[in-house]
C-alpha cells in the first residue's frame, strides 16, 4: 500500500462586520506531508527505516532457551541453520524443573561420561544435543534449560537512516501508469511499533520540501497502460 498523506497549514483573514468578527479570507502558509509505505514482508533493511539506524553485523553472547517435556533420554544436536547448532558441548547451563511450583534446580553432569541413574540430571553435548536422567523421562518431567549461545547476526547499529529520494510506480484501477517522485523523505519515528508475528511493515516517512521547490514531491500521469509479458 502506498499513501501520501497532505495536512495544510492556513493562515485565517479576520474582517470586523458591524462589530462582529467574521472570516474574510483563508490562505495556506504551509504543508505537511506524510508518507505511509505498507511492505507484505519483514527484513532488517526494512526494519531500519521503523527503528531509525541501520542494522549491523555484530557477534552476542545469548543464551539458549527452551522448556521440554522429557519423553526420552536424548535429545539431537541441532544442525547448520537451526537456532541451537554452534552450542559448545558442556556449556556451563541452568536446568530446573517444579516442586510443588517451586522452581528446583537440576544437576549437569559432563555430557561424554553421563549416568543416566543419577536422579533430577542432565547433561549438553554440542549443537544443544541433550541427555536426561531416567527419573526424568519415567515420570515425564516439564523442565526448563538455559545454555549459554555465542550468536554472529545483524543487530541495531549506530548509523542513522538519513534524508532519502523516493521513487514508485504506481498502478491506477484503470490499469494506467504513474510516477511519484519525492525529493526528499526521512523516517518518521513517532510510531515505533514492531510486531514480528506481522505478514507485512509499514513505514511512515516525513516528505520535506527541498529548498527553491514549491511541492516537495511529484506526480506524473503517463497515459500508458501497465503490459503483462
Amino acid at each position: 500500500m502506498f499513501l501520501l498523506i497532505i495536512k495544510s497549514k492556513e493562515c485565517n483573514i479576520l474582517a470586523i462586520l458591524w462589530g462582529n468578527r467574521a472570516l474574510a479570507d483563508t490562505y495556506v502558509v504551509g504543508r505537511d506531508y506524510n508518507l505511509n509505505i505498507s511492505y507484505s514482508v519483514q527484513n532488517p533493511e526494512l526494519l531500519a527505516f521503523k527503528i531509525g539506524t541501520y542494522f549491523e553485523e555484530n557477534t552476542r553472547d545469548v543464551y539458549f532457551q527452551k522448556t521440554y517435556t522429557v519423553r526420552k533420554d536424548t535429545y539431537p544436536a541441532y544442525t547448520a541453520g537451526q537456532f541451537g547448532f554452534g552450542i559448545e558441548a558442556d556449556a556451563d547451563a541452568i536446568g530446573s524443573y517444579l516442586v510443588n511450583h517451586v522452581s528446583t534446580p537440576l544437576t549437569q553432569q559432563p555430557y561424554a561420561t553421563f549416568t543416566a541413574a543419577t536422579a533430577n540430571s542432565f547433561a549438553v553435548g554440542a549443537n544443544g544435543a541433550l541427555k536426561f536422567s531416567t527419573n526424568l523421562v519415567t515420570a515425564n518431567q516439564t523442565v526448563s534449560i538455559r545454555i549459554p549461545y555465542t550468536l554472529t547476526g545483524l543487530s541495531i547499529g549506530e548509523t542513522i537512516v538519513g534524508e532519502h529520494s523516493i521513487s514508485a510506480i504506481l498502478i491506477t484501477k484503470e490499469n494506467e501508469v504513474v510516477l511519484f517522485t519525492a525529493f526528499s523523505a526521512k523516517p518518521d519515528l513517532s510510531n515505533g511499533t514492531i510486531d514480528p508475528s506481522a505478514e507485512g511493515l509499514e513505514i511512515p516517512m516525513f516528505v520535506k520540501t527541498p529548498p527553491g521547490e514549491c511541492l516537495a514531491y511529484d506526480l506524473l500521469y503517463t497515459g500508458l497502460k501497465v503490459q503483462c509479458n
